[in-house]
């Protein structure tokens, strides 16, 4: 997508000094050049990523797809996005496994609010989600405890290859204490394949592969299989929307026009069945797991349908 070169720039409240990053090799950012932070829920596709830079500065996106969201000259739906770049403050150490920190400016490439219309598709620039109304900002270890956790950030973070019964913190988190928003950190994969479907493909797999892992297992009381189905299917929701977005910012309109026919015959299909896998067990403890299964399945049979056609 190309976006308007506009800069904003938003300077934060300072409680930290403005000390060099780059002159402190020993501070925690230098063992994050590898790590990708998420904010992210299945939940209309949306996600904000974020990488950190050995000296503290920062990049990231933020995008939202709503293909029924349509209008005139817009009839392939609307996307959020939101591009940004900052630096953070100088770390404070709390503990062996926690830093505090502030955002020390941010820089946003479109202005919030702004709406264009490119190729059938509009275009609203929006706030960098997950990074808004940020004070300060806690950077968490792997091996931290996870009872001194907030339970705010464990709500974002638990499902995303953490077991329930963990003990410590698996990977890396971020912390927006003010807004209660929480970022996993995983270090990124050495091998991604070629091409932005298949990237997708590859990281519903993996995301996936914990959760299938856990409820094949047979130990889950029907609570946490109901939930964590709906997180399996959420994780390749995720995929076909951003599956979605890209190919309607790089196909021929006409070949979208028919795709997104094809799409929403296929929608109702999927929705039928869904239901009626469901109505055998209507009103039981069991209903949501097999309609999240149900959908699960028609999701990531959907997404492997779109990369055998553009994926390679």
């Amino acid at each position: 997508m190309k976006m308007k070169n506009l800069m904003i720039a938003i300077s934060a409240l300072m409680m930290f000094s403005h000390t060099t990053l780059a002159s402190q090799p020993d501070l925690p950012f230098a063992s994050l050049k590898d790590v990708e932070f998420y904010f992210a829920s299945g939940v209309g596709g949306w996600s904000t990523s974020l990488t950190i830079e050995p000296d503290g500065s920062f990049s990231g996106n933020y995008h939202d797809s709503d293909m029924g969201d349509t209008g005139e000259g817009y009839p392939h739906g609307t996307m959020y996005y939101c591009d940004f770049s900052g630096s953070f403050t100088e770390p404070v150490k709390i503990d062996d496994y926690t830093y505090v920190f502030r955002i020390g400016e941010i820089t946003l490439e479109d202005v919030p609010g702004e709406e264009t219309i490119t190729d059938n598709i509009r275009y609203i620039a929006s706030e960098p989600y997950g990074l808004e109304d940020c004070e300060d900002v806690y950077l968490y270890l792997p091996g931290k405890s996870v009872a001194a956790l907030p339970e705010e950030f464990l709500i974002w973070v638990q499902y995303h290859g953490m077991e329930k019964s963990a003990e410590a913190l698996p990977f890396y988190g971020l912390y927006n204490e003010n807004a209660q928003d929480g970022f996993s950190g995983h270090v990124m994969q050495a091998y991604v394949p070629e091409g932005y479907i298949n990237e997708q493909v590859f990281q519903a797999q993996n995301e996936g592969a914990a959760l299938l892992s856990s409820l094949d297992g047979g130990n889950l009381p029907q609570l946490q299989l109901n939930l964590q189905s709906g997180e399996l299917f959420q994780v390749w929701d995720d995929a076909l929307n951003n599956i979605w977005a890209y190919l309607l910012e790089t196909l021929d309109p006409d070949v979208m026009d028919a795709l997104t026919a094809e799409e929403m015959e296929w929608i109702e299909q999927k929705e039928a069945d869904i239901e009626a896998e469901g109505s055998a067990y209507k009103g039981g403890s069991l209903q949501p797991y097999v309609q999240n299964m149900t959908a699960y399945r028609w999701t990531r049979d959907r997404v492997y349908e779109l990369q055998s056609r553009y994926g390679f």
